[in-house]
């Protein structure tokens, strides 16, 4: 695993980790920013 794609892992599990918040807009919102950081780990 290289350094850009632990990143990427480390920033998902901190989105994990925030994505049982009881507001419901900023739970779309990472959503979004996990839907991102799936894609991008894909073309990584």
């Amino acid at each position: 695993m290289g350094k850009n794609e632990r990143e990427l892992h480390y920033l998902q599990m901190i989105v994990d980790f925030y994505m049982d918040h009881e507001d419901k807009n900023i739970v779309a919102l990472l959503m979004r920013i996990s839907e991102s950081l799936e894609r991008m780990r894909a073309c990584a």
